[in-house]
This record gives structure tokens, sequence and C-alpha cells, in this order.
């Protein structure tokens, strides 16, 4: 396994050197722009965070640089330890890595790694690598308060809800979610979270639309899967975040391709 280094906030970054889906775009600085700049503007000094499915540790390392204390789950031994080389060379204190995938219960499942994606690797109830799992709840209920989770887990989004319900519901923590209908038997965890947020508005980082944000659950661009971003109380700051960072060059240039087709 190749590393090569990059610079996020002017700390050193180790990922893969083959890894093109995210340690090469985070070294390009196109990697999930716009979920980016949402997630680091609901982060302060007193913020405590989860990062589920931290992989190399991107959203990790944004965290530890603004937030008071930040909790990193990664179930892929390789991933884990690049994750694990980035908080140790750069001495990140306030962070606590675990080798584990969350989930409504502890137990034992199985992990199908994707080897050209380190993004895509899935939890399987028979085959892969032999993972452990746990809950959300058992782990961190004794945390005071939790005020974001960033949740991004291949299809396990559902089991990862229920077994931090106890959390959301007391809580409330900014969420960060992607979300893939058609990886869910049912719409348990989306009602679940409709009832508890009162505000949800889907990210479209990856597909070719000129506008990134829209209220509510919306798949748009012929992509299977959309990022939500959740939120109880919204403040005037957060709107101004969420149209500060448009690309409005990729806006005005969408608008012109649509009169230009019609």
């Amino acid at each position: 396994m190749k590393l090569v280094k990059t610079k996020i906030d002017g700390l050193d970054f180790w990922y893969r050197k083959d890894d093109k889906f995210i340690g090469q775009r985070i070294a390009l600085g196109k990697y999930e722009q716009y979920e980016t700049a949402l997630m680091v503007s609901q982060i302060n000094s007193k913020s405590v965070c989860v990062d589920v499915g931290a992989n190399v540790g991107y959203y990790t390392f944004l965290m530890a640089r603004r937030a008071k204390r930040v909790f990193a789950f990664e179930p892929d031994k390789e991933c884990f330890e690049i994750l694990k080389k980035n908080v140790s060379e750069n001495n990140l204190k306030n962070v606590t890595i675990f080798n584990l995938a969350l989930s409504n219960k502890k137990e034992k499942k199985y992990l199908i790694k994707d080897c050209d994606n380190l993004g895509n690797s899935r939890i399987d109830e028979k085959n892969g690598l032999l993972i452990n799992t746990d809950t959300l709840d058992n782990l961190l209920i004794n945390e005071q308060i939790i005020d974001l989770i960033k949740i991004d887990v291949q299809g396990w989004e559902t089991e990862v809800i229920d077994g931090a319900k106890k959390i959301i519901e007391r809580d409330r923590p900014t969420l960060f979610l992607e979300y893939t209908p058609s990886e869910y038997d049912n719409k348990k965890m989306i009602n679940f979270l409709k009832n508890t947020y009162q505000n949800i508005f889907s990210i479209n980082d990856f597909v070719n639309v000129p506008w990134p944000i829209y209220r509510g659950v919306k798949i748009i661009g012929g992509c299977e899967y959309t990022d939500l971003f959740l939120k109880n109380k919204m403040n005037l700051k957060d709107y101004v975040e969420m149209i500060k960072n448009v690309k409005y060059k990729k806006f005005i240039k969408g608008i012109i391709n649509l009169i230009c087709q019609k």
C-alpha cells in the first residue's frame, strides 16, 4: 500500500496513491465541495462531532480542526490504518477512532471490500471480511450532547440510525446523511427523520445540476442517491451559508444551457 500526502487546513493528509475516487479528489480540492463548506459552517469550538464511515479521515480532519471533540468510526482495516496515521501524524488529540461499524446492535457482520473504490465497501450478512459492529447509543450515550453526525455507509444507514435513535431524539444533532432509497427495505428511517427534524435539504454534489441544494428529499439529475442535510432549527447564518457556497458560474451556465435547449 503506497501512500502519498496532500495538505488539508495546513496539515499533512495521507491517502492511497491509487485512490482516485476519494484521495485524489481531495488532493485536487474537488471532493464534495458544497457539502464540505456547509458542514464546516455547522461546527464550532464547543461542538462534539461523529464521523460514521470515516474512510481515511477527510471529514474527521475538518471536524477536528474546529470542534471540541470528534468520534470517528471506520470498519475497513486498510482505511482505518490510514485514518489512524492521519490522526496520529498531526497529533489530533481531540479525536477518538474506532475500527468497527456502527449498526443497530452489537454483533459480528461482514464487509465486502471494493478494492478500486475505497469509499464503496459495504456491510453484508454472509460474505466478506468479518468485522465488529456496535450502536452509537451504546458507545456515546454518556456524552452530554452530540452536535453533529455525518453518516456515509453505503446502504447501511437504516441500521446506523436505528442504533442512534436515543441520541438523535435527545440531542437533535445536525445530520449529514447519504440517502439511497433503493438500498432500503422500507421507509422507517426516512419517516423517523421527517418526524424528528423540522428542516431537511438535499445536497447534490456529484450530479450535473446548476443548483446544489433543494428543500426536502429530492434525487435529481439521474442519480440513485442524494446527501441529506437535516437540522431541527435553522438560523439566518445557515441560509447565508447555503447561498454563499453555490458555484454561481456553474449555476449561470446551467440556466443558459436550459434556455438554449428550449
